[in-house]
């Protein structure tokens, strides 16, 4: 960290001298002051619109750069300025909101020191190819803001990369280059376009159009930030609405889904096979090795069943080895056939798992109840599972490794 906090007041040191240097080319003017408003109160309103991406311990801000624009126009020592107000107002926010962290003035430094720096590269690099920065009408214009805001995006994250490896945030050069990565070349070009059309409505002294374009921006901003929001949320509660539904053993379904989709079916127009069904001495495995293993057993059974069933059948594990089977779509004979095939399969089949340093081969059986409930049907599911676990008993106590079933009497 005090690596970190000594390449910050470094960057913030080779800022301030840059700023010195461009001194003497630097008036401060009433238009200065003008565009330097127009900008600090955009640029704080477009602050809680930014896009924070975390590695590790620290906290990376994305927005569009319009230091970029500003610095063409007032050069080194004019965004000098800028970035030490902006900066400093974000600080002063943050203090009292109490969002503020222990190296806030470290980012402080760290900000103002690489703004100032890739903006002035970039003003350096833009005053050549368009032979002097107030030619807004020669024909290289927007080949050198493309320029200049594709070196401003490289430069950004080459200090990034640095500040992350002083943090030992980032180890490798495979690590570093997929942040640059991150940087889309959509990104690049709405910097470009962005900041193009800024310094052009800065240089024809047409504030009235920056103002305007600056709103514009901030609309289409705020839609998007709303709209990720809003997506954001819906996959957040989609994922806790999954993990307070799905067995995390095996991934299907928990018997809190059982009663939920219980309760949806409940009056339904369909014929569903119910089958109960668990692992024959199940027990015996826990017992003869240990519950790692067991639990690797549980998955493969969980696996084959979901193999097995078509797309709009239902798993569940209601406990233990226990699994329960919605079948939809089938007769009662399909439904015995289904079961006949999965018990063979399981049958059959190896399950590899390690014991004692050694890998061991285990082969299980296991029982099915099956009760099929017609269409039309009144007898509600939470019966129809009672009857299919009392048939599933009704097959353990036959001989285990076979299936009992029993469909509902026609009136």
């Amino acid at each position: 960290m005090v690596y970190v906090r000594l390449f910050s007041l470094a960057l913030f040191a080779v800022a301030l001298g840059v700023a010195a240097a461009g001194i003497g080319s630097f008036r401060l003017s009433g238009e200065y002051w003008k565009y330097f408003g127009i900008y600090l109160l955009f640029s704080i309103l477009y602050n809680h619109l930014r896009f924070i991406s975390k590695k590790g311990k620290t906290e990376i801000e994305y927005g569009i750069n319009y230091g970029l624009s500003l610095g063409l126009y007032a050069g080194p020592t004019g965004l000098f300025l800028f970035e030490l107000a902006y900066r400093f107002a974000n600080v002063l926010y943050r203090k009292l909101d109490r969002t503020a962290d222990p190296e806030e003035w470290s980012d402080f430094f760290y900000n103002v020191g690489s703004f100032v720096i890739q903006n002035t590269v970039a003003f350096f690099l833009f005053s050549w190819l368009a032979h002097g920065a107030g030619d807004v009408h020669g024909s290289l214009y927007w080949i050198a803001i493309a320029a200049a805001a594709l070196l401003t995006g490289f430069l950004s994250d080459t200090l990034i990369v640095v500040s992350f490896v002083l943090e030992r945030e980032i180890r490798t050069w495979n690590e570093a280059l997929e942040l640059y990565k991150t940087r889309t070349p959509m990104a690049i070009a709405q910097t470009a376009l962005t900041n193009g059309l800024l310094f052009y409505f800065i240089a024809a002294d047409e504030w009235p159009m920056l103002v305007g374009l600056f709103l514009l921006n901030y609309l289409a901003s705020y839609s998007m930030l709303f709209k990720a929001q809003s997506i954001q949320a819906r996959v957040e509660r989609d994922n806790f609405e999954k993990m307070a539904y799905t067995d995390h053993l095996t991934g299907v379904h928990n018997r809190t889904y059982m009663e939920k989709v219980i309760q949806s079916m409940e009056g339904g127009n369909e014929p569903i096979g119910i089958v109960v069904t668990d692992i024959d001495r199940f027990k015996c495995i826990n017992d003869t090795y240990n519950h790692s293993v067991g639990d690797r057993v549980i998955r493969h059974f969980a696996d084959t069943m979901k193999a097995s069933c078509a797309e709009n059948d239902i798993v569940i594990r209601t406990g233990g080895e226990e699994f329960t089977l919605l079948l939809r779509g089938r007769s009662y004979d399909d439904c015995l056939d289904f079961c006949e095939r999965l018990r063979r399969v399981v049958e059959e089949s190896v399950v590899e798992a390690e014991f004692g340093g050694a890998r061991v081969d285990i082969r299980y059986t296991a029982s099915f109840g099956i009760y099929f409930r017609t269409a039309g049907s009144v007898t509600p599911l939470a019966s129809g599972y009672v009857h299919a676990d009392n048939l599933l008993l009704q097959s353990k106590q036959q001989g285990r490794n076979r299936i009992a079933g029993a469909r509902e009497a026609i009136a």
